[in-house]
């Protein structure tokens, strides 16, 4: 019987090699695929119901999920796991992740739609639980749509691990994110899923190598891999010490976060009391500053909030490429700052809709002891200081 013959019964159809022996079912892992219906579907694990080669990996087309379900029910002592297509408006009409529980390791997820809350929040449930996340378009998700798409997965490469177009003959093609972090020099090479379209190879990929470190991994020109974060180097020093294209490139860095409004970075740079900033493989990957605030700004303050802050220095302009989220960067940073600040009260301004840099205050044992409306970010936002200043501030 043919490979499309089996599939046409909804059989699966591992991968063999010319030459190579069958294996006893159950034996050793292989990938299988399971062919119906119009979305992909890989499952890797011990034989269900066949007889297959050593070899793993096969290109997974139109797969047919039901039949892949019948035999794991059938089997529930059989481990496996699982690489599926699902549509990420929610609207699941045959045997999703519910069904297939923790086998689920990489999801396809279709698109046609731009990116919004609740897709948002099922990506970052979905990554949190282990699972690598592709958003998947074809032809018939409008241009806009993709555009949208490549930018969601350029900014948020730790949720959106990778980014694919499904072809008219079913093949992928892998999406170039290689634009650059605002202005920021683009990093060197490209992410190594780029270069795994075939789904067998990125789901065996994901199986060894994990997926906090997977998305990290990194192919360059010259072919060789490395891993983002293997080799990071802090360094602290005051703005007259830091190399001219270092700073010129924290610059950048700080106005690409958008958190901040740009015209006096430059000036609050070349005044700050310290610098900190990360880098690797010659670029700049996360920075962090103790400024001195402006007059008008502690007077701003002060007559919001009753805080003085006079005599303060300000802890802000933390930036870290998206790349690099995830390690801890913008903690370590901090916490070297602190260290270098030599007895200097300092401060920092949090939005109140900032949760993650919230945490990394806590983290760096910094409490909020008030709030006030900022007029250039329009929204509220925090008044954030080691514990043992915070009296000091209120009086």
């Amino acid at each position: 019987m043919t490979d499309a013959e089996e599939r046409s019964r909804g059989g699966a159809v591992p991968r063999s090699a010319e030459g190579a022996g069958d294996r006893p079912v159950g034996q050793e892992p292989v990938c299988q695929d399971f062919s119906r219906g119009e979305d992909l579907l890989l499952y890797c694990g011990p034989v269900l119901g066949v007889r297959a080669s050593l070899l793993p990996g096969v290109a997974v087309r139109e797969p047919a999920a039901h039949v892949l379900l019948e035999h794991i029910r059938e089997h529930p002592e059989v481990g496996g796991s699982i690489a599926m297509t699902l549509p990420l408006d929610g609207s699941v009409g045959r045997p999703g992740l519910s069904e297939f529980g923790r086998r689920v390791r990489v999801v396809f997820w279709r698109v046609h739609e731009p990116p919004a809350g609740d897709q948002i929040k099922r990506l970052w449930q979905s990554a949190k639980d282990g699972i690598w996340n592709v958003v998947l378009s074809d032809a018939q998700s409008p241009p806009a749509v993709c555009t949208a798409w490549d930018a969601e997965a350029a900014a948020e490469p730790t949720v959106v691990h990778a980014r694919f177009h499904q072809r008219p003959d079913g093949g992928l093609r892998g999406v170039d994110l290689r634009a650059r972090y605002g202005e920021t020099a683009a990093l060197e090479g490209r992410p190594l899923w780029t270069r795994l379209a075939d789904p067998a190879e990125l789901l065996c990929a994901v199986l060894r190598y994990g997926v906090k470190t997977l998305c990290r991994m990194r192919a360059a020109d010259d072919g060789s891999l490395f891993t983002l974060g293997a080799a990071l180097e802090y360094q602290f020093a005051p703005p007259a010490e830091v190399p001219a294209g270092v700073f010129d490139e924290v610059l950048r860095l700080v106005a690409a976060g958008g958190a901040v409004a740009t015209e006096r970075v430059r000036s609050n740079l070349e005044t700050a009391f310290l610098i900190g900033y990360v880098t690797e493989r010659g670029r700049v990957v996360a920075d962090s500053t103790l400024k001195h605030p402006r007059e008008e700004y502690i007077e701003t303050v002060r007559q919001q909030t009753g805080f003085d802050l006079r005599g303060f220095l300000e802890r802000g302009y933390t930036s870290v490429r998206p790349e690099y989220r995830g390690l801890g960067i913008g903690t370590q940073l901090l916490a070297g700052l602190t260290a270098r600040a030599e007895g200097r009260k300092f401060y920092s301004i949090i939005a109140e809709d900032n949760e993650a840099t919230k945490t990394m205050a806590r983290r760096n044992n910094t409490v909020q002891v008030g709030s006030f409306f900022s007029t250039k970010m329009n929204k509220q936002v925090g008044i954030w200081t080691a514990a043992e200043f915070a009296e000091i501030a209120s009086r």
